[in-house]
């Protein structure tokens, strides 16, 4: 029995570990933690092998985000950390990102869309999912395709995410000759009555709105009330339980973009599906999905690493193997990096809240990012 002991603790002590921290603020906002679960997955499938063939304990450490600059470098210090999955502000995350570049430490982002993210060509971030000029875009053309709008409404919540979403909208609408009749900052919740009174007069045929899911749901219900019923339109804020929790019924009708649809959009989620909810006892959500196939991209490149190298890698041979690989065993698609950490090929998915207060998936438009 000490004899078996002992040789586990030999073995156990042989293991070099490597660590994939995930960050993200999984307390209070649930497709942070959609995200998080989804990732946890792909780490379980992939630790046994990596024991096996590499010697490798391969750890998942899971980070609260305090949207502290600091205090998220200083835990990302570890230089076990390979690769980090980070869900936060974007602000936040455009900060940090050229100091740990300097480390070559690889980030990853699900949740990032915002155009100025990538504009710097960082060598080590990459996102998997579309840049809000894309969204603007495949939004504008199902708007005009679906409505045939004369006249448009945008509203944004003045954060730096929705206002630029929103501009790229103006242009996108205005150049196919839709006339944008009003554009309005919308901060608060204090303003959607002042807001809706407009809508009143400008009479528009579709309101667009991109920002905060808690004040579009507070406008929708106001608009419903004051007997405005055209389309509304958001962007891919909306992809969030909050929305429907604030518009309650009104909410039924509403579109709104969304970067990663639901477990229904991919022909081959069954197996990841099934894993999830044996794991968690719930429906997975498109979010787990790319939370999964982000893990799965990042250990890739670990793994390819480890064979180039034929030892535990460093971060900079990591962070140029998820950068210049092809990744085809994903749920949502083949992918490979532009040079600046977009996804060269990606999709977004339209969708439409029904009656029981659930969005399903009415388009989806493929789209190049450069």
């Amino acid at each position: 029995m000490l004899g078996m002991m002992l040789g586990l603790s030999a073995l156990a002590q042989s293991l070099t570990p490597i660590k994939i921290a995930i960050v993200g603020n999984h307390q209070n906002n649930p497709i942070h933690n959609q995200v998080r679960l989804g990732a946890l997955i792909a780490l379980d499938e992939y630790k046994e092998k990596f024991k096996k063939e590499h010697k490798v304990d391969l750890q998942g450490l899971t980070l609260q985000d305090e949207n502290n600059q600091r205090k998220l470098e200083t835990a990302l210090n570890d230089s076990s950390i390979l690769g980090a999955i980070l869900n936060v502000d974007s602000q936040l995350l455009e900060k940090v990102a050229p100091n740990l570049a300097r480390d070559s430490l690889t980030l990853m982002t699900v949740t990032g869309t915002e155009d100025t993210l990538t504009e710097q060509k960082w060598p080590n971030i990459n996102r998997i999912i579309a840049r809000d000029e894309l969204q603007s875009d495949v939004v504008a053309r199902f708007a005009v395709n679906t409505f045939s709008p004369k006249r448009a409404m945008i509203i944004n919540d003045k954060s730096r995410k929705g206002e630029a979403y929103a501009e790229e909208l103006k242009a996108a609408l205005e150049a196919s000759n839709v006339r944008v009749v009003a554009y309005e900052g919308l901060p608060d919740n204090r303003g959607v009555n002042s807001v809706a009174l407009k809508a009143n007069f400008y009479q528009p045929d579709v309101i667009f709105y991109s920002g905060d899911p808690e004040i579009a749901g507070e406008l929708l219900r106001t608009l419903k009330s004051q007997k405005i019923d055209v389309p509304f339109i958001g962007n891919d804020t909306l992809d969030s339980p909050i929305f429907t929790e604030t518009a309650k019924s009104d909410a039924v009708g509403a579109y709104f973009a969304s970067i990663a649809g639901t477990p229904d959009s991919f022909n081959n989620a069954y197996a990841f599906n099934k894993a999830y909810k044996e794991a968690y006892g719930k429906t997975a959500t498109g979010w787990a999905i790319y939370g999964y196939d982000t893990t799965k991209v990042l250990l890739a490149g670990i793994e390819k690493a480890l064979n180039t190298s034929k030892k535990v890698p460093t971060r900079a041979q990591v962070m140029q193997a998820v950068r210049n690989g092809t990744f085809s065993d994903l749920i949502t698609g083949t992918l490979k990096f532009t040079p600046r950490g977009d996804r060269a090929s990606t999709t977004l998915f339209i969708m439409r809240i029904g009656n029981d207060l659930n969005a399903s998936v009415i388009r989806k438009a493929g789209g190049s990012q450069k």
